[in-house]
């Protein structure tokens, strides 16, 4: 793993997050709380962290938010200079002391952002992922856990109803990943809005010669980070649509049918993708042939409701390329 990954993509798409977090949360209740912890140095990270929550007007009398920063490293995240709206505590230890963070700031039944970097560690215990969950509503990114394989049973077993799983992978472009150290990225919330501006940042921050795959599907082509839908005119650009429209297909061949809304879902959840993707794959998928929707025709509204035609013989309906 070099440490361009490991440093950069982690605190660019935190800060990214809490851009939208904060003005979002606070629009819903008069306190939020945002938690982040760490197994190992956080760097320049907690402190960048806390400069992006105090930066908001949405910081006004009568809204507060608590940040509490939980890292062995000593103090990461300097309070000065805060305003008045905002409180900062530091506690020393790691994230197995998270539920400890969210009771002594009163986290529960507001809005609360829990974020973990393992840095490479094992996961934490059942009680950190419920003291994730004590919010209203509540979301939790975590970084850099030593394998990706039980983010997503964990996260589901705490009560987050939606949870992406994706790990950055060495590599210089779709389909060409070097088998090299992958480095897990996972985000559960209950907002479909939030999950997938979740991956629309994921997918900005993706830095050069790195990809993108599913976590349960190494097999699955990698999509390069940076800026993937700059396309050279006339063509598609490069992405990966090939291997969203190839999911997409066996999806509802195993379903039956699904709506677009659950199409999009699903691409946001289950693969790399981001939603908007879905509707071009799916776009693809009917000019093909391989899909089917009802109504035919008319914009491709969440209600439309998708049914994979019948495979030709000998297998399933190939992608377009």
């Amino acid at each position: 793993m070099t440490a361009e990954p490991a440093g950069r993509v982690p605190r660019d798409l935190l800060l990214r997050h809490l851009s939208t977090w904060v003005p979002a949360a606070l629009r819903q209740a008069r306190r939020a709380t945002f938690v982040q912890a760490y197994q190992g140095p956080p760097g320049a990270t907690a402190d960048a962290a806390l400069r992006v929550v105090a930066d908001h007007p949405e910081l006004v009398t009568g809204r507060h938010l608590t940040v509490v920063t939980v890292t062995s490293s000593g103090a990461e995240a300097d309070p000065t200079g805060l305003p008045a709206a905002v409180t900062a505590h530091l506690l020393p230890g790691g994230p197995e002391l998270l539920p400890v963070a969210v009771t002594a700031a009163a986290a529960a039944n507001a809005p609360l952002l829990c974020h973990l970097d393992l840095a490479g560690g094992p996961l934490p215990g059942p009680a950190v992922w419920r003291a994730s969950t004590a919010g209203r509503p509540a979301e939790l990114l975590v970084v850099g856990a030593a394998s990706s394989a039980e983010l997503r049973p964990v996260l589901t077993t705490a009560g987050f109803p939606l949870v992406s799983v994706v790990e950055l992978v060495p590599g210089g472009g779709v389909g060409q990943v070097d088998g090299g150290t992958a480095y897990p990225v996972a985000f559960a919330t209950g907002s479909g809005k939030r999950i997938e501006a979740f991956k629309e940042a994921l997918w900005e921050v993706g830095p050069a010669g790195w990809g993108l795959r599913a976590a349960d599907d190494p097999r699955a082509t990698a999509v390069p980070g940076p800026k993937p839908d700059t396309a050279v005119a006339g063509q598609e650009p490069d992405h990966g649509l090939a291997t969203l429209r190839d999911r997409l297909y066996a999806h509802l061949v195993e379903c039956g049918s699904r709506t677009v809304a659950e199409l999009r879902s699903f691409t946001v959840t289950g693969t790399v993708h981001r939603a908007a993707d879905a509707n071009r794959a799916l776009a693809g998928m009917l000019a093909a042939d391989q899909v089917r929707r009802r109504p035919a025709d008319g914009r491709l509204a969440g209600d439309v409701e998708i049914t994979p035609t019948a495979p030709a013989a000998g297998g399933r309906t190939p992608s377009t390329a």
